[in-house]
């Protein structure tokens, strides 16, 4: 976006130790890796299963029974089909909970399921409501599945279960102390949960169930569980790995319609489709239905239940409301940085604008706590109280800083990164001064020093296109592993000139003789002195059928 400087850091590695030449040397021999592949493994912390870290297999999933009440929840649904009671899916409004919530429409619509969805706008609020349960309740439903919320709406699902609804929650937020008293739970993070795997994305845990209801046919869905597991940031590790990797297959080789359509609508039909189109070009054009409209035209559009013609529609509508959102979200930021300059010396931003679209300030929420590198709270006005969004730091859980905060809340929820939450308007300077204590008792100055890390120092010479090739096995990238990110010390820069509409740079840089391209964008050209050190990733371009490195400059 224009108007935001490009930001300096400090360059950090992202792990100081020291590893065995030996030992890279064995896994260089075993895996048919470049010693420096090998030795970003070992940096990286993966060493125990480094070959389903490298070729990410279903057949490691995890039995979706391990869940130590997925035999009881699938019992209730299957009880509840025999009998042709209509079952009703609530979901979260957001690009997980819409997955997750299309993940489970389509497989209990497999089941021949009397079933439909609710989906909550901006207007309604994060989780459950009281009047979607009434709705529910008045349209004749018997069961009622959350998908991506409801571990912390204890009132709610009582009042549900009081009214007549059996009540299955699927969720992976971080639980509350006291827990809903539903029909059954699979939640990951629950306490004493018997399921290995606890990083599972909302559209991560509807793919288990899924999969524990209709077996191999749930695989149909890993397209859209890539898509959440992706969108929702969390650790491409593990059996998030081979959900997005799998998924990401099928999105390139057999996509479902409505993602096809959205694609094409996106300009990603004819490109490779990686874990960054999916984070960029799919997943904020899924959001935006959520956050500025009505959620039901991605999932109408995700579910296929319409002609071609409609669904492209859709996409159309889709990438409008995307547009319009960046706009809405670049005036939320350009007006929250003007804010923050009253608060410099707090630990966390704490913002409000009666007139910010409160489906929109996590977004630049997340913007600021990078900015800043200091978590930051932004709300908007809804219904006389305040509803915000959090995002935090590297090393910062501001979930578990806001629950110490509930006294002063009408409602939170979220996890490590993020919360989302609810106050009244005379609160909000008691919730600001309680959190920054807070912050500055828990944690030290270091957490709160802008950092950006590095995997290794290269040199120029050293980044090659097998280089790349090479990088590309640690694909898919993303939370927690990292697109791979080098410093190079002491680069000149032999050329510069503005691209773009002038607020991009190209770049050719020289070091001990050797020259590259290189992009900084969001960097003026005026701005970038002739030398310097850079943190950059190295990228493989296709511009018009002419493939070339280029370095992507990420700092300075």
């Amino acid at each position: 976006m224009t108007g935001i400087v490009f930001m300096k850091y400090l360059f950090k590695k992202r792990n100081e130790s020291m590893f065995d030449q030996k030992k890279i040397r064995k896994l260089s021999e075993e895996f048919g890796l470049s010693r420096i592949i090998a030795g970003l493994l070992l940096s990286r912390g993966i060493t125990d299963d480094i070959g389903g870290f490298l070729n990410p297999d279903i057949r490691k999933m995890h039995d979706p029974y391990l869940f130590s009440e997925m035999g009881k929840t699938v019992d209730i649904i299957k009880g509840h089909i025999r009998s042709g009671n209509r079952i009703a899916i609530f979901g979260d409004y957001d690009s997980d909970g819409i997955c997750a919530a299309t993940i489970l429409f389509r497989t209990l619509k497999f089941m021949n399921a009397d079933v439909e969805v609710f989906l909550p706008t901006r207007a309604d609020g994060y989780g459950l409501n009281r009047d979607s349960i009434r709705q529910i309740i008045d349209n004749q439903a018997k069961l009622m599945v959350t998908v991506d919320c409801g571990i912390s709406n204890i009132e709610e699902i009582r009042l549900a279960r009081d009214s007549g609804l059996q009540v299955v929650i699927t969720d992976h937020h971080e639980c509350p102390d006291e827990l809903p008293e539903a029909d059954a739970i699979l939640n990951p993070k629950r306490e004493g949960e018997t399921y290995p795997f606890r990083e599972l994305a909302g559209g991560g845990v509807a793919f288990k169930l899924a999969t524990a209801l209709i077996g191999k046919n749930a695989f149909e869905t890993i397209d859209i569980a890539a898509v959440a597991t992706i969108g929702d940031v969390v650790p491409l590790l593990g059996e998030n790995r081979i959900i997005a990797a799998k998924g990401l297959y099928k999105l390139n080789a057999a996509p479902g319609q409505g993602l096809a359509v959205l694609m094409d609508e996106a300009g990603l039909k004819k490109r490779t489709v990686d874990s960054e189109s999916v984070a960029f070009g799919l997943v904020p054009r899924i959001n935006a239905s959520g956050r500025i409209g009505d959620p039901k035209t991605a999932l109408e559009l995700l579910c296929v239940q319409k002609s071609k013609q409609e669904l492209e529609a859709m996409a159309k509508k889709l990438c409008s409301m995307n547009a319009k959102r960046q706009e809405m979200q670049d005036a939320i930021i350009k007006k929250a940085i003007l804010m923050a300059e009253e608060y410099t010396d707090d630990r966390v931003l704490v913002l409000q604008d009666d007139e910010w679209e409160t489906g929109i300030v996590g977004l630049a929420a997340s913007v600021l706590s990078g900015i800043y590198a200091k978590p930051a709270v932004l709300f908007g006005l809804r219904d006389d109280l305040y509803t915000g969004s959090a995002r935090s730091v590297p090393g910062v859980n501001i979930y578990k800083e806001i629950k110490k905060s509930a006294h002063i809340l009408e409602s939170f929820g979220g996890h490590e990164a993020a919360a989302g939450l609810t106050i009244k308007k005379e609160k909000l300077p008691a919730l600001r001064e309680e959190l920054n204590r807070n912050l500055f008792n828990d944690y030290t100055e270091e957490e709160f020093t802008r950092k950006a890390f590095y995997d290794m120092e290269a040199t120029v010479a050293e980044l090659t296109a097998n280089l790349v090739e090479e990088m590309n096995r640690m694909k898919p990238f993303g939370c927690s592993n990292e697109p791979v990110k080098f410093l190079l010390r002491d680069v000149n820069v032999v050329n510069k000139r503005p691209i773009g509409n002038g607020s991009h740079s190209r770049l050719r840089i020289e070091q001990g003789g050797t020259e590259m391209d290189a992009v900084a964008f969001k960097t003026l050209c005026d701005t970038i002195p002739a030398q310097m050190d850079v943190l950059a990733s190295l990228q493989l371009n296709d511009y018009s059928g002419n493939i070339e490195l280029i370095l992507d400059v990420i700092s300075f």
